[in-house]
């Protein structure tokens, strides 16, 4: 996980005050027509400093990896998970549909698209995938899996 650690220095913490620091990660299912379907995954909204600090690791180390913008990976009426990190004056959504389309075991998202497994595992349906894809998943996963984490502990 260490290779997923950016730099701090391209993300500054916002002053004493100032500010959101706050997570939000949302599955949204668009596939059906009405209504839309929305499940919160996690939330952590920083009421104590303690919750503040924890939101300022998470922009710290990996909203670089996003070059502090968003991003989307999915397709037109998909399901997919919305991470939308919220940092003083400064927010990145980040939106993917492999989480969801890899649920079942029989599908993969790719950088170019979503495709079949076909008895291949995961690792080996993304090894020759783009590098830049496959570390922003890593980091997206992180993301959810640190905030997941929080969320069963408290």
């Amino acid at each position: 996980m260490t290779a997923l650690l950016c730099p701090p220095a391209r993300a500054q913490a916002p002053r004493e005050g100032e500010g959101l620091a706050k997570i939000e990660i949302l599955d949204i299912d668009h596939t059906r027509r009405a209504p839309l379907n929305i499940t919160p995954v996690c939330v952590v909204d920083a009421r104590s400093e303690t919750e503040r600090r924890f939101i300022g690791r998470l922009w710290t180390r990996y909203a670089p990896a996003f070059d502090l913008k968003d991003w989307q990976s999915l397709g037109p009426d998909s399901a997919y998970r919305r991470v939308s990190l919220y940092w003083g004056a400064k927010k990145i959504v980040l939106e993917s549909w492999h989480p969801i389309v890899e649920r079942g075991g029989k599908g993969v998202a790719m950088s170019y698209g979503v495709t079949a497994l076909d008895g291949r595992s995961l690792a080996d349906a993304l090894k020759n995938d783009d590098a830049q894809y496959l570390k922003r998943r890593k980091t997206f996963d992180a993301i959810v899996r640190e905030c997941a984490a929080r969320k069963k502990n408290r």
